[in-house]
């Protein structure tokens, strides 16, 4: 996508959260995966798992799977690298950046 360009996708009435962008594959480039986050449905009151082509956003939902109840929103920060690879060490206090 050209630099400064903006893509969109619509979920209407909604409040979506933070995205967590899964790569397809260990040595995929950057933008090469998918989307995923919850949306809370205002209308309905409910939740859904929304899986997004990460470089077709405008293509709209690859998936959904509604919940039949709303899904408090989460902590900021599930992108950590403890997250995204379990097995990596968890790292001292003291070795995190910025201190």
């Amino acid at each position: 996508m050209p630099n400064g360009a903006t893509t969109r996708c619509d979920f209407g009435i909604s409040s979506v959260g933070e995205p967590l962008f899964v790569p397809r594959s260990p040595a995929a480039p950057e933008d090469d995966g998918w989307l995923l986050f919850l949306n809370h449905e205002l209308v309905e009151n409910r939740s859904q798992l929304v899986i997004l082509d990460a470089r077709d956003l405008e293509r709209g939902p690859l998936a959904t799977a509604w919940l039949e109840h709303q899904v408090p929103w989460g902590f900021h920060g599930t992108f950590t690298h403890r997250i995204a690879e379990p097995k990596s060490p968890i790292p001292e206090p003291d070795d995190l950046p910025g201190r």
